[in-house]
């Protein structure tokens, strides 16, 4: 099954063996991400839909009409749900956190580790800590549970080039984060500069990183056995309208992932 949301604020189900298209659920505004969620008392697939209406959906889809909607505090900008965590990150820098055993309301709201704009967040695959990645060139990694944080929180810069002649660096959107499903503490983050690294939360530090692949990377995913990590090329309009040009090419790349990739550090 396939769930799609975007700027005709409609969300849009696919199933894959048959082919059948349904529209179930849509917004006051547009959707800018979908998920399917884990619901312990829903019994059935559960999606999830956040919105530049302020609202998280939750809809059935065995029903019309949303289970739930949640009044966030601003536009969401990103989410992302893992176990029982459904983690939003809206246009005010805020982050909201849901426990799924209660999907009903915002658990506890947080603000960003970063201090300019939100472009991505990422749930840990245990549920227990989220990333959070920014316009600023940089990243930051946060548990959940307070009690852990001394332990598992801090930020780290990243898609940034060294300074030139004139001391000026060059200082690129993080346009998304995504963990390895298997190896857990291995995460990716891919940016405006058109390259993404691979880094290990737990030791600090990065494992690989590539080239410019030419043009901005926009999103990015692993596949369900973390052996392939897939991204889309194209424009981000990070540069505004004229930063455009029909030379810039709107294309789908997939990684073979290495060992070398992914394999955590001892630290």
């Amino acid at each position: 099954m396939v769930v799609a949301g975007g700027a005709d604020r409609k969300v849009h189900f696919l199933h894959l063996a048959t082919g059948q298209q349904v529209t179930f659920g849509s917004h006051d505004a547009p959707i800018r991400g979908v998920r399917f969620v884990e619901v312990p008392a829903a019994g059935a697939p559960i999606v999830a839909s956040g919105s530049w209406d302020k609202t998280v959906r939750f809809w059935d889809l065995r029903q019309q009409g949303p289970l739930a909607t949640v009044a966030c505090t601003e536009r969401v900008y990103s989410m992302d749900s893992k176990a029982r965590l459904l983690v939003v990150a809206t246009a005010n820098r805020c982050i909201h956190l849901f426990d799924l055993q209660n999907p009903t309301s915002i658990a506890r709201t947080v603000e960003s580790p970063l201090n300019h704009q939100t472009k991505a967040v990422a749930a840990f695959p245990d549920g227990k800590g989220w990333a959070t990645a920014s316009i600023e060139g940089r990243c930051g990694i946060s548990a959940v549970d307070d009690a852990e944080a001394s332990r598992i929180n801090f930020t780290f810069r990243c898609h940034r080039e060294q300074p030139d002649s004139r001391q000026i660096s060059k200082v690129w959107s993080v346009n998304d984060v995504r963990f390895h499903p298997i190896n857990t503490s291995v995460f990716t983050t891919a940016g405006s500069d058109g390259a993404f690294h691979f880094w290990d939360r737990v030791a600090h530090s990065r494992l690989k990183g590539y080239p410019p692949v030419g043009s901005a990377i926009t999103s990015t995913a692993f596949s369900a056995d973390g052996r392939f990590f897939a991204y889309a090329v194209g424009y981000d309009w990070s540069m505004g309208y004229a930063g455009n040009s029909p030379q810039i090419q709107t294309k789908l790349m997939v990684h073979p992932v290495s060992t070398e990739d992914a394999t955590p550090r001892r630290k």
